[in-house]
């Protein structure tokens, strides 16, 4: 009927639009954390140079706390993190493992400054123990509020998906309609004949 194909038809006008802006929160999530772990100054991994350098001056290059710290800066250093350039499961994962493991060695290295106590006690204020504590709940906020928006974005692009499929199949039935009503050759059936329905992918 002309109602239920209206109806449909409504529904997609509604839904296009939240996953814009959904879609816009998730990438903006997404680059916030990267500022974080990557690039702004006092993102973690320009921070694991300065916070090196202090406790090998404190404590000697040969020294356990230097060793044991430097092992997991150079896995902080070392971990590749991936870039997400659109919002589907894999590279989202891929993402999430790889923040994810940034992230538990820049835990591991902030117990062993805790562990050192008052020996570690730098003069630089974003690396004194109580900016990188703030700093580690930080990128953990961020890494959720990425998991948050994108469990947010995924079932309604399921579900825009549906819409999009249910109205080409009711297209093509109603047009399948007319041509058995009124016949191929008809005015009718010209009217409809060229109308196909094609999901607009939103960036």
């Amino acid at each position: 009927s002309i109602a239920d194909y209206a109806a449909t038809i409504q529904m997609a006008e509604t839904i296009n639009p939240f996953i814009a802006s959904t879609k816009l929160a998730y990438r903006q999530a997404v680059a916030d954390r990267k500022a974080l772990y990557y690039e702004a100054p006092n993102s973690i991994k320009k921070l694991a140079s300065p916070i090196g350098s202090y406790v090998r001056a404190k404590f000697g290059k040969d020294s356990s706390n230097y060793l044991e710290l430097n092992g997991l800066i150079l896995k902080i250093r070392g971990t590749k993190l991936k870039t997400q350039t659109n919002p589907d499961a894999k590279t989202h994962s891929m993402a999430q493992q790889s923040y994810g493991s940034l992230l538990f060695h820049f835990e591991n290295a902030l117990a062993g400054l805790q562990a050192m106590g008052d020996a570690y006690k730098p003069g630089n204020q974003q690396i004194q123990l109580n900016a990188l504590q703030e700093l580690k709940n930080l990128a953990t906020e961020k890494n959720n509020s990425v998991a948050t928006n994108f469990a947010t974005l995924i079932p309604k692009q399921n579900e825009r998906n549906e819409i999009y499929d249910t109205l080409s199949m009711k297209t093509q039935r109603i047009k399948d309609f007319v041509k058995s009503q009124y016949g191929v050759n008809s005015s009718e059936y010209k009217l409809v004949k060229s109308l196909k329905v094609k999901q607009i992918l939103i960036s």
